[in-house]
């Protein structure tokens, strides 16, 4: 159900420039709303985000803002401002995960 390309995003990029060292991604079939996409589990051993059909429409580039938003939650990062951006749970609204997600693909 992932993309070939956003399972070695995680892979590659993602898990490396966070520091996680192990990560489970699932899919749901069960959910069928807009909103909530994609979220995390971090109390789980290893750490899970689940993603949807939903999530999986977007475009690649925002797939991957919204893996790197929850990818910084499992780091322990909370919603609200951060250098002037906003950490926000409305991807619209989100741009501190693009920020990091932008630099994550420029030092890649």
């Amino acid at each position: 159900m992932l993309p070939k390309g956003d399972k070695e995003f995680i892979r590659k990029k993602l898990m490396p420039k966070l520091g996680i060292k192990s990560l489970r991604i699932r899919w749901s079939d069960y959910s069928r709303t807009k909103y909530p996409d994609i979220w995390c589990e971090p109390w789980e051993r290893p750490p899970r985000i689940v993603v949807t059909a939903e999530w999986r429409r977007q475009n690649m580039h925002e797939r991957r803002k919204r893996l790197v938003h929850e990818g910084l939650h499992m780091k322990g990062f909370k919603h609200g401002k951060h250098d002037g951006l906003v950490y926000s749970t409305h991807p619209a609204q989100d741009t501190y995960s693009m920020k990091v997600y932008k630099g994550i693909i420029r030092n890649a």
